[in-house]
């Protein structure tokens, strides 16, 4: 079942759910910890919270250096939004802890039955895009081994069966 921010109050104040996947920053304001007061740090690894965008065809209208900029930009306020993110989870958790919510760190056990009770789901969507002339195996074996660049340590590679 899926919902979201704006009705995961209710939805687990009425026993509709028992628990709901959401980010710590997102959690301290709804007051989730009111009515789901255990709180268990997961890991599931990052998430997407923020983008820079542009329109491709103007980018690649402007001259290299401006373009070479614009990527050296964006490379610093990555960083910073990423600490910024960083700071906020951990303040929020740190809140509702002194609210009265109860947080624990989940098991490496744990974490591993979660992640090999589940079907592959990456696999399904790249493969679904592939056989649409997308490029989605390619993207997503390129975006694991980023991943493991930059340090992660995945409990499953998405990009094998």
């Amino acid at each position: 079942m899926s919902g979201n921010l704006t009705t995961y109050y209710n939805e687990l104040s009425t026993n509709v759910y028992d628990g709901v996947i959401v980010f710590a920053s997102a959690a301290l304001p709804g007051k989730l910890y009111e009515v789901a007061p255990y709180v268990t740090r997961v890991g599931l690894g990052a998430q997407h919270a923020g983008a820079l965008c542009a329109n491709k065809d103007w980018f690649e209208g402007l001259p290299e250096d401006i373009q070479e900029a614009m990527f050296a930009a964006a490379d610093e306020a990555g960083e910073w939004y990423v600490g910024e993110l960083e700071t906020a989870a951990a303040a929020a958790l740190t809140k509702m802890e002194e609210a009265g919510a109860t947080v624990t760190v989940a098991s490496d056990e744990m974490r591993a039955a979660w992640v090999n009770g589940m079907d592959n789901a990456a696999q399904v969507w790249a493969k679904g895009l592939d056989g649409q002339n997308q490029p989605a195996t390619e993207i997503l074996e390129k975006y694991l081994a980023a991943a493991k660049d930059a340090g992660a340590t995945p409990l499953w590679d998405w990009s094998e069966e």
